[in-house]
């Protein structure tokens, strides 16, 4: 946002035309930030996931993270989880962020939604971007899935970045050859459930404090 808004003070008439559209930075700041979180949350979503996928009660996620840092190492946890979480990141950032900051600025759609107030624009716009996050993202999640809470197989004990990557590619194969992209989308209402929600409360509270601090640090009219 502050890059668009510097570019846009930048820009003559002559060049207003070349500036990059809302989506267009949209996108590259969903891709930024799905890399950039995906550092640290990887390793500690894939913890989440052997918790859940464990059959045994009352296994803390202190104990599971030692228990998985002991086994693999830090290292090899991260290379074996960076890259499916980033696959599944990108396509539900770039969802939400595209779907709202398009619709938002869109004057046809701020035509419609012109009577009610503002928040309830927001509650309206969040709950598209968790629909289109949640339909681009689903497929992504549910090889993701498949692949941190899969057994490593026999002698495969070294990860990099190219392993993780070539299991996420055989994974999704192996998924949509067993039953096409009705096979992707398991678990698409469940998603809907949980992200929907979610984006509404994100972008209600965004919007809220961001209208508040632009309020308040406004310049006074002279």
């Amino acid at each position: 946002k502050r890059l668009e808004e510097r570019l846009n003070a930048a820009s003559t008439p002559e060049r207003t035309s070349a500036a990059p559209s809302t989506g267009i930075l949209a996108v590259w700041g969903a891709i930024v930030s799905s890399i950039t979180v995906g550092a640290l949350e990887a390793p500690l979503d894939q913890v989440k996931l052997r918790i859940q996928a464990n059959t045994i009660r009352g296994t803390s996620p202190l104990k599971m993270l030692l228990e998985t840092l002991s086994s693999v190492g830090a290292r090899q946890m991260f290379n074996s989880s960076f890259v499916p979480f980033v696959l599944k990141a990108i396509p539900h950032d770039v969802g939400e962020f595209v779907t709202f900051g398009v619709l938002s600025e869109d004057h046809t759609v701020q035509r419609c939604l012109g009577p009610i107030s503002e928040n309830a624009k927001d509650a309206l716009l969040g709950a598209a971007a968790g629909c289109a996050a949640a339909l681009l993202s689903n497929p992504f999640d549910v090889i993701c899935t498949k692949v941190q809470t899969s057994p490593t197989r026999s002698g495969d004990t070294h990860h990099t970045m190219r392993s993780s990557l070539v299991a996420f590619r055989d994974t999704a194969r192996a998924e949509f050859a067993q039953g096409g992209m009705r096979r992707l989308y398991v678990g698409l209402v469940p998603r809907l459930m949980q992200m929907v929600p979610a984006s509404v409360i994100y972008w209600l509270v965004v919007e809220e404090v961001r209208r508040s601090i632009v309020s308040r640090y406004a310049p006074n009219p002279a």
